[in-house]
C-alpha cells in the first residue's frame, strides 16, 4: 500500500517528467507559433462577427449533454458508490496536485479498460469497466490506473497559456506530425507520475499494462521479457515510426517498456524485486525505451523542425527574389502616336501615310513599346549589343528566353533597341500594316508568318513575360534616346 501522506510537489514534479517532454514542448510551440497568426485572425474575426462566442457555446452545452448521458447510464463514484475509488481519485489528484474536478464513471463493456475524457468547457471525467472492480485488481493498480490520466491532466496544466496554444494550433491539423509528440511525451509523465504515486512499485504498475493488453484473465500469462523483445520489433522500424505520427498516444510497447527503463533508473529498489520476479528481463532495457540514448538523439526532432522552417524561409524568398516583375503598362499618349506617325510620313507616300492611319485607328495598343516604325529607323546598328544568332536570321534571339538587363539595354544603340523591338512582334506574327519597309525587312527570314489583319493588340496578348518585361525595357531606353536627338 502506498504512503498516502506523500505529495508531489513543483520539485518532484519536474523530477518525474519524462525527459522528452520539454524538448518536444518545445518542437509543438515552434509549429504552434507558426500558426498563431492564423489562430489569432480567427479568434478575431470570429469575435466580431460572433462565431467563436457562438461555437463554444454549442460546445459548452454538447459537452454537457454528453455528460448527462453518462452521468445518466453509467454509475458516478462517489461516498455512496464504489467510495473505495471515489477515495483513490481524491487521493491521486492531491497527491499529484491537481485540483480541479475529475469524475470516476463505471460502466460495463465486457473488457478491462480506462479511458479519460475531456468535456469542453465543463469537466475531466476517468472512465473505468466494470471488470476493473472485480477481484484480483488490487489498490494500487486502481491508483497507476486512475493517476496515469490524473498525472496527464497535472502534466498538461504546467503548461499553461502556451500548452493551450499548441493544443489550439491541433485543430488545424496542418503541424500535427510535429505537434502530437507532445501530446504523447504527456502520456509518459502521466505513466511516471502514477508510478511515483505508488512508491515506484514497477510490478504492480506492469501487471495493470498487462490486463490492459490482454484483458484481467489473461494479464497474469503476459511474460515481460517478450513485451521487451516484442519492442524490439517496434522501435526503429520507420513503417511503427508512420504507425505512430498521426496519433496522440504512443505505442504500448514502448509505454510499457518506457515504465521499466524508468523505474530501473528512479526505483532500484522495486525494479530489484521485479527483476527478480522476472529473471529473463534483458540488461539492455534502458536502450529500448522512449528516451534516446545519448543527447544527439534527444535534439533531432528540434533540429528538424529547424531546418524545416529555414527551407520554408529559404524557398519563400527564392520565389519572390526571382519571380520576374512586370511594371505596369499605360497606353500611349497622344504625342507618342503622333510622333511616330510624322516619322512615317517622311518615309512613305501619301496612300501608304493613310493606309498606315487606317490600320493604326483599328487596333488598341496596350503596350507603350509598340512600333511600326519606318524603314529608315529600323536598320541595325553595325555591331549589336546583344549575342546575336544569325543562323536563322535572328539578331536578338534572348530577348524571348531571359530578361536584359538595365545595364545591356543601355548599351544598345537606338537603331538596335528598335530593331530588337519590331523583332519580337515579327516574331509572333505582326504584318506591320501600312510600313512595307518593315515587313519587307522580315520576308526574307523563313522564320518570318506575317499574319495579315491580325492586330497589334492580339499580338502584344501573345507575348510571354519576359517578352513583355523586355518590350518595356526596350522602349525605356529607346525612347531616351530618341528625346537626345539619336538616330
Amino acid at each position: 500500500m502506498a504512503d498516502n501522506g506523500k505529495l508531489i510537489d513543483g520539485r518532484a514534479f519536474h523530477a518525474l517528467q519524462h525527459p522528452l517532454q520539454r524538448r518536444r514542448f518545445v518542437l509543438a510551440l515552434i509549429f504552434a507559433l507558426l500558426l498563431f497568426p492564423l489562430i489569432a485572425v480567427a479568434l478575431i474575426f470570429g469575435t466580431m462577427v460572433l462565431i467563436v462566442p457562438l461555437g463554444g457555446i454549442l460546445l459548452w452545452i454538447s459537452g454537457r449533454i454528453l455528460f448527462a448521458y453518462f452521468l445518466g447510464n453509467s454509475i458516478l463514484a462517489s461516498n455512496l458508490n464504489y467510495p473505495r475509488i471515489y477515495v483513490i481519485g481524491e487521493e491521486l489528484k492531491t497527491r499529484i496536485g491537481y485540483n480541479k474536478t475529475v469524475n470516476i464513471f463505471v460502466y460495463e463493456q465486457g473488457n478491462f479498460n480506462a479511458f479519460l475524457m475531456k468535456f469542453f468547457f465543463y469537466r475531466r471525467a476517468v472512465f473505468l469497466n466494470s471488470e476493473l472492480l472485480e477481484s484480483g485488481v488490487t489498490d494500487d493498480e486502481l491508483r497507476w490506473l486512475i493517476g496515469r490520466f490524473i498525472g496527464y491532466l497535472r502534466a498538461r496544466l504546467q503548461a499553461g497559456f502556451w500548452g493551450w496554444t499548441i493544443r489550439a494550433a491541433q485543430k488545424l491539423v496542418i503541424f500535427n506530425i510535429f505537434l502530437l509528440p507532445y501530446e504523447r511525451a504527456l502520456a509518459y509523465t502521466g505513466d511516471r507520475l502514477a508510478l511515483a504515486v505508488i512508491d515506484g512499485d514497477i510490478s504492480c504498475a506492469i501487471s495493470v499494462m498487462q490486463k490492459l493488453f490482454v484483458g484481467r484473465q489473461l494479464g497474469y500469462s503476459v511474460n515481460p521479457e517478450g513485451m521487451i523483445d516484442q519492442q524490439r520489433l517496434v522501435k526503429g522500424s520507420i513503417f511503427a515510426f508512420l504507425a505512430r505520427i498521426p496519433s496522440s498516444f504512443p505505442h504500448m510497447t514502448t509505454r510499457y517498456v518506457d515504465l521499466i527503463a524508468f523505474a530501473k533508473s528512479y526505483y532500484p529498489a522495486q525494479y530489484a524485486r521485479f527483476e527478480a520476479g522476472n529473471p529473463g528481463v534483458p540488461a539492455d532495457v534502458l536502450s529500448l525505451g522512449a528516451v534516446p540514448r545519448g543527447s544527439f538523439g534527444l535534439w533531432i526532432a528540434p533540429a528538424a523542425a529547424v531546418l524545416i522552417i529555414v527551407a520554408i524561409g529559404a524557398t519563400g524568398w527564392y520565389v519572390a527574389a526571382h519571380r520576374p516583375i512586370i511594371p505596369q503598362v499605360t497606353p500611349p499618349t497622344p504625342s507618342d502616336t503622333d510622333t511616330r506617325q510624322e516619322e512615317a510620313v517622311a518615309a512613305q507616300s501619301a496612300q501608304e501615310q493613310a493606309d498606315a492611319e487606317a490600320a493604326r485607328s483599328n487596333r488598341q495598343e496596350p503596350l507603350n513599346a509598340t512600333i511600326a516604325e519606318p524603314d529608315k529607323y529600323v536598320e541595325a546598328s553595325p555591331t549589336p549589343t546583344l549575342p546575336i544568332a544569325t543562323s536563322d536570321g535572328e539578331r536578338f534571339p534572348y530577348t524571348r528566353s531571359r530578361l536584359i538587363t538595365e545595364q545591356e539595354a543601355a548599351a544598345m544603340s537606338y537603331a538596335d533597341l528598335r530593331y530588337a523591338i519590331n523583332e519580337m512582334y515579327a516574331r509572333h506574327g505582326a504584318d506591320f500594316a501600312g510600313q512595307r519597309a518593315i515587313a519587307n525587312l522580315f520576308r526574307q527570314f523563313e522564320w518570318y508568318h506575317p499574319r495579315t489583319g491580325v492586330p497589334m493588340s492580339e499580338i502584344e496578348n501573345e507575348f510571354s513575360e519576359t517578352e513583355r518585361a523586355n518590350v518595356l525595357a526596350l522602349a525605356k531606353y529607346r525612347d531616351q534616346r530618341r528625346a537626345s536627338g539619336e538616330r
